[in-house]
């Protein structure tokens, strides 16, 4: 939940260097160490909710990206209409990027790989043939996915 009280600040505070933004949390109260700044900066940075770029004085500075907040809100849509044009498999593969914000090809699909051999398998063992063969049908070309 820390990242989600330094994009807080963020928000309220507008673009502000790391120094700052310790200020703020400090007199807001909030438990935190430099580490657990930093860390959080880097969820929010991973997940392109916060950018950085250096200012006409060579500090770096934070600056938070509401828009891409706002779509975090129909993630959930997203996954449901891509379960339905594509399948499980793209599913799974769309929940993961969402989910990690940036990911290698090889994570992705060792995750993704992982994920559908667990279904088949609890399928397998709960006799669900039906879902088995519709994992089994998917074909997903990974390299078409991923640029």
């Amino acid at each position: 939940m820390f990242p989600m009280q330094v994009a807080h600040q963020l928000l309220s505070k507008g673009s502000i260097t790391l120094q700052m933004l310790l200020a703020s949390l400090f007199t807001s109260n909030i438990d935190f160490t430099r580490s657990k700044v930093c860390r959080a900066l880097q969820i929010l940075i991973q997940h392109n909710i916060v950018e950085w770029f250096e200012n006409a004085k060579g500090a770096v500075v934070y600056k938070i990206i509401p828009s891409q907040i706002e779509s975090r809100l129909r993630f959930a849509k997203f996954i449901d209409k891509v379960r339905k044009l594509h399948g499980q498999v793209c599913e799974l593969l769309l929940e993961a990027v969402l989910l990690q914000g940036c990911i290698s090809q090889q994570n992705l699909v060792a995750g993704v790989s992982r994920k559908c051999l667990q279904s088949l398998k609890n399928s397998l063992e709960n006799g669900e043939a039906s879902k088995t063969a519709e994992i089994s049908q998917q074909n997903v070309s990974f390299d078409c996915c991923i640029p």
